[in-house]
């Protein structure tokens, strides 16, 4: 996958609403927690809790379960969707480069975006829990300091978890010119991650890895067993979907 064909494909995305809601997203969500802190903290923060902790773990804990996945879905559908209007296959083949390239600088770029709204997430929950601690300094921010090793840590895994659903919305997105159909299998089987959360075999289920990473971060170290599959199916699936693709013909 070359260099180029991802700048080119950032390109493409640039001035579209995949791009923009990559950055308000997270924007706005951490926005929300501040608020609710800010207005609620003396509620949420009990005698003797790190108020720090208790910021940046609800920063995760309002998005791991449900929207992270479902902004996944959406990335996924918004970008892939470019190319689905307006003939775009067809034009996107006829350029001097192989099916290959332009198969993983299609999912290179998704998950490239996805890994961005991740870090801009650490960063504006981040710039809100030092801004809450300036402006209530009552809620007890001065005897305690924030785990940054956890807190960074918490977001990799977090975003490791979304690869396996982002490649198979991905391949949904990719067979599917209707991107309200992928879409709506996705949501359907994020609804289902949240549904079948104590089923004894979520870990196979990657539409629940996000909330699995988050829930289970305190109880567990190191690499999760539904994170090693995470990145096991981005790999089959990945394999599978482009043994498919390369024959696919476009009309």
């Amino acid at each position: 996958m070359s260099q180029n064909m991802i700048a080119i494909e950032f390109k493409k995305i640039k001035h579209t609403p995949a791009l923009w809601i990559s950055v308000l997203a997270p924007l706005f969500l951490a926005l929300m927690v501040f608020l609710i802190y800010f207005f609620q903290g003396d509620k949420l923060i009990r005698q003797g809790m790190n108020p720090y902790d208790s910021f940046l773990s609800m920063g995760w804990n309002n998005s791991a379960f449900f929207l992270i996945p479902l902004f996944v879905v959406i990335l996924n559908s918004m970008i892939i969707n470019i190319e689905h209007a307006n003939g775009g296959w067809k034009m996107l083949l006829t350029a001097p480069v192989s099916r290959l390239t332009i198969y993983l600088s299609k999912w290179g770029i998704i998950n490239l975006v996805s890994f961005i709204t991740h870090v801009l997430f650490v960063i504006f929950l981040l710039i809100f829990v030092y801004l809450l601690s300036w402006l209530k300094p009552d809620l007890g921010f001065a005897d305690y300091s924030p785990d940054l090793q956890r807190f960074f840590w918490w977001g990799l895994k977090i975003f490791i978890a979304t690869l396996a659903l982002s490649t198979l919305q991905f391949q949904f997105s990719l067979w599917m010119k209707n991107n309200f159909k992928s879409i709506g299998i996705g949501l359907m089987g994020v609804i289902a991650g949240l549904i079948l959360t104590n089923w004894e075999h979520i870990n196979y289920f990657p539409y629940a890895y996000t909330g699995l990473s988050f829930s289970l971060f305190n109880t567990e170290s190191g690499v999760l067993l539904h994170e090693y599959l995470s990145l096991a199916y981005t790999a089959v699936l990945l394999v599978i979907g482009w043994f498919f693709w390369r024959r696919k013909q476009f009309t």
